[in-house]
């Protein structure tokens, strides 16, 4: 049973990727996997969910499939159907009901479910002030030690709004190592202006320039501005620290207005 499950999550996840014959494998063990799940096999439940909503874009299918096994309390599919009640997609939106869900998700050690439910607290007027902030640092830290960088970047957000910047900074750069490109905008930011940190042209540009790597250009234009105060070899540190030492050279050129010479 486990064989199927596991390979048609397999063959999910590839046809995520853009995988033709990924998809044609999904589609190959689509009956074996409903069959399963029919069977009451929670595994096969919980993949048919995931398969069904981010797949198919069938939200009915998999409210039926992740209810049957949250009912068993499978935490992953705990956590799929209280996104479903938190977005309203399949059924009428229910923040409480989404809440319900992801707790013991979370309390399983799900830290998707750790994060979301943090989030629906500190975002949903009907929620806020029901979890106290220590709670809410705990989910947030929990999910983040789990590998969850949107997690350290909104408990930076949480830091930030209570004026510890020095601690906030910290939370936004061990979301910025883990490639979330909203914090290393956010660290950019920090350094360039000050925050939490004594201003840092090279650490400001380095953020601004590791974007790209992870493929977003939303930094170049404040890289470009500081590296024009910059020395060359300034901005070839920050370029180095970024991970593309050649972007350097590319960002001299731009700010200096010539080709660069080693």
């Amino acid at each position: 049973m486990g064989s199927v499950v596991e390979a048609a999550v397999e063959a999910f996840r590839a046809a995520q990727r853009g995988s033709r014959e990924a998809r044609a494998r999904l589609e190959e063990l689509r009956g074996p996997l409903v069959a399963l799940a029919d069977e009451g096999d929670v595994e096969a439940q919980n993949a048919l969910g995931g398969i069904a909503l981010e797949h198919d874009g069938d939200a009915e299918t998999a409210l039926r499939y992740w209810t049957l096994a949250a009912q068993r309390r499978h935490p992953a599919a705990q956590r799929g159907l209280g996104h479903l009640y938190a977005s309203g997609k399949g059924v009428e939106r229910d923040v409480e009901k989404a809440a319900e869900l992801f707790r013991p998700a979370a309390l399983a050690g799900d830290h998707f479910a750790m994060y979301n439910l943090a989030l629906l607290h500190l975002r949903e007027e009907r929620l806020a002030g029901c979890m106290s902030r220590d709670e809410l640092v705990s989910l947030l830290e929990g999910a983040a030690d789990r590998g969850l960088a949107e997690a350290a970047a909104e408990l930076g957000n949480l830091l930030a709004k209570e004026d510890r910047d020095e601690e906030a900074l910290q939370w936004y750069l061990r979301a910025a190592h883990a490639g979330y490109p909203e914090a290393m905008y956010v660290a950019g930011c920090w350094y360039r202006d000050g925050y939490g940190t004594e201003p840092d042209s090279v650490q400001a540009v380095r953020w601004f320039l590791a974007m790209l790597g992870a493929g977003c250009g939303d930094g170049v234009h404040e890289a470009i501005k500081l590296a024009g105060g910059m020395t060359d070899e300034q901005i070839r540190r920050a370029a180095a620290l970024a991970g593309d030492p050649n972007c350097g050279d590319a960002l001299i050129s731009t700010v200096r207005g010539r080709t660069t010479v080693d």
